[in-house]
Order: structure tokens, then C-alpha cells, then sequence
């Protein structure tokens, strides 16, 4: 991310807290920017690999949470999903690099399948990732968020992110499923961009809703955690 750009995301976040009637202070130290509220004191990151590649987990297993309180204003919280606790905590340490925060990991019990959820409940956050493009409430129709579309690298980490949560490996290629044709469109034309083979678009129905699915060759993404379980998989396959 360019200095200007960052400036500018600082001063974005900023404006919203202000016009939020939340308290803050700023501080930079070096060349990063600190904001605190009166719960917390979260560094803001540049956009890189690892931010990046949060954002695409994001989007494919996340989600952003606004709600209004009884007391007035509103709860901020972003949660990520997964079956896999060992993963959470491998988010948690990115989150703990990139923004200096604790996030909560908690199991859930209440349904037929236990999984578990990383937590942030944090206004500083929340913001973060809503102006770097990603969607929050429910999510309907979205785009590949602008801030990863004009760096390569940036991108396939985004990219690979998403794979991980929400791509599903078959030889040498990572299907990838989602509710948004639009998504799926802008996906297909920015890896065009940048040389980066895709299938056509195709829908099937689930429980009688679309579902629009391409494939990415498997060679071009950097993928993080698949990628360490398929390899720990295989070495216990020999070792048997």
C-alpha cells in the first residue's frame, strides 16, 4: 500500500469513528498509526501478503457483524469460522502480527456440529476490513474488494486465502463456490488480469438457490494451510 493510500485509510477510519460519536486518540509511532478507544488500542497495518490473505478467508468464511445496541450506537464484531481449531489459532497469530489484538476463539455446541469461531469485537477492525472492500451483514451480491485488483501478489494472497476457506481441491485444480455471480465474474476478470487460468462460470442449485462455481489452476495459488494438511496427510499415508 502506498503512503497516501494508507494516509488515506487512516483518515477514512478516523471520519467514521468521529461521525460514530466514538471516542479516540491517535498516535504514530515510526511510520504506523495506533487508534485507541476507550476498550482497546489496535495498530493499523498497511495492506500486505498477510492482510491480504485475511481478507480472502474473510470473505470466503467470515463475516462482518454491525448490530444496534439497546443503549444506543452499535456492536462491531468480525468472525471467522471453522472445524479446525489448529487453524483459528494460525489466523489468531496473523491478527496478532498485523493489528497487536487477542482475538477470542470459541467452540460452538448448539448445533448438530461442533465447530468453532475466532472472534474481534472491535470497532477499529471492523472498519479496517469494511473500506478495504469487504461486505458486512449478510452477504448478497460483492466484489473482489478494490484494495488487492492493482497488485499481483496482493491479489493471489487474497486468493489464497479464500481457497483455504472456501476452496475445495481435486487434482490440480481448487474449485471455488459462491452465492455472488457478480463475485464470481469480478474474480474471473481479475485473474485474467494477471495470467492466472480459470474455468468458465457454472451453477448448480442448492436446496433450490444458485450457486455459481469456477476452477483456478492449483499451481498459481499460494495456498497456506490446505496445502500443510494435504502434505501431512500424504506423509502419514507413507508412514503406514
Amino acid at each position: 500500500m502506498q503512503e497516501c493510500s494508507y494516509a488515506r485509510l487512516v483518515r477514512d477510519i478516523c471520519n467514521i469513528l468521529k461521525q460514530s460519536n466514538i471516542h479516540y486518540t491517535r498516535k504514530k509511532v515510526n511510520s504506523s498509526y495506533y487508534i485507541s478507544t476507550r476498550r482497546s488500542t489496535v495498530k493499523l497495518p498497511k495492506l500486505d501478503k498477510n492482510i491480504a490473505y485475511l481478507a480472502g478467508y474473510i470473505l470466503g468464511d467470515g463475516c462482518l457483524i454491525k448490530s444496534r445496541r439497546k443503549k444506543g450506537g452499535f456492536y462491531y464484531e468480525l468472525r471467522i469460522f471453522s472445524k479446525n481449531y489448529k487453524t483459528l489459532l494460525y489466523l489468531g497469530e496473523l491478527f496478532r502480527e498485523t493489528f497487536g489484538i487477542n482475538p477470542k476463539i470459541i467452540k460452538e455446541t448448539r448445533k448438530p456440529n461442533v465447530y468453532f469461531y475466532l472472534t474481534i469485537k472491535n470497532v477499529v477492525v471492523f472498519e479496517y476490513f469494511s473500506i478495504i472492500g469487504l461486505p458486512t451483514g449478510k452477504k448478497e451480491e460483492y466484489y473482489v474488494p478494490t484494495a488487492v485488483k492493482n497488485e499481483k501478489n496482493l491479489f493471489l494472497e487474497f486468493l489464497a486465502g479464500l481457497c483455504d476457506s472456501d476452496g475445495h481441491i481435486r487434482g490440480q485444480k481448487i474449485y471455488i463456490k459462491q452465492k455472488s455471480k457478480m463475485f464470481i465474474e469480478d474474480l474471473i476478470n481479475t485473474c485474467n488480469k494477471f495470467d492466472i487460468q480459470t474455468s468458465k462460470i457454472k451453477v448448480n442449485f442448492v436446496n433450490g438457490k444458485p450457486y455459481y462455481y469456477i476452477w483456478v489452476e492449483r499451481c498459481y495459488v499460494p495456498l497456506r494451510i490446505k496445502d500443510t494438511c494435504r502434505r501431512s496427510s500424504a506423509g502419514r499415508a507413507r508412514d503406514l
